[in-house]
């Protein structure tokens, strides 16, 4: 279980909620629109804040610095890429930011966000979140290639896939 706070209660940053929210993580919502707002307090049943994530005080009341991970899930690239740096202000160490065009994409490396998506990877992205040894996730027409650092905790070095049941992986 871990916390993660979303700025962007649209259909792209509730995509995140439900995901994580399915795997037990605690969720808070930023949006600036109050409707918006409702809408999720009234079918998740979760904290809500109704602000602009770009405002460091509306950072500070969802506790951001003690967010296990801050996900930008605004159409706005700017504002997203502007309340990224505040996070990263506050050493929120997991943030993955929404962009949806490559143009900014040198900025957001140079403010070390270690997760970068264009409007289609949600649940690749909720899944290395959720299971932190997942390095990529290579997604084909009807297969996935699943990278996955290995250390000393997991229970298959030494093993051969074809060998391993689906409870030793995890």
């Amino acid at each position: 279980m871990g916390y993660a706070v979303i700025f962007g209660g649209g259909e792209f940053g509730r995509r995140f909620v439900e995901k994580l929210l399915e795997s037990d993580w605690k969720v808070v919502v930023i949006d600036e629109d109050p409707e918006v707002c409702k809408e999720i307090v009234e079918k998740y049943g979760i904290r809500v804040i109704n602000g602009d994530g770009t405002d460091p005080e509306v950072l500070d009341e969802a506790e951001i610095e003690k967010a296990d991970a801050y996900i930008l899930a605004t159409p706005n690239e700017e504002k997203n890429i502007l309340s990224s740096f505040l996070a990263r202000e506050r050493r929120v160490s997991k943030i993955i930011i929404r962009l949806s065009t490559p143009k900014y994409l040198k900025l957001v490396k140079k403010l070390g966000i270690e997760y970068i998506f264009y409007d289609k990877i949600v649940d690749d992205l909720v899944y290395s979140i959720v299971f932190p040894n997942v390095i990529n996730i290579h997604r084909y027409t009807d297969f996935y290639i699943v990278e996955i650092k290995v250390d000393e905790r997991l229970n298959i070095i030494g093993k051969k896939f074809e060998d391993l049941e689906n409870e030793e992986i995890k």
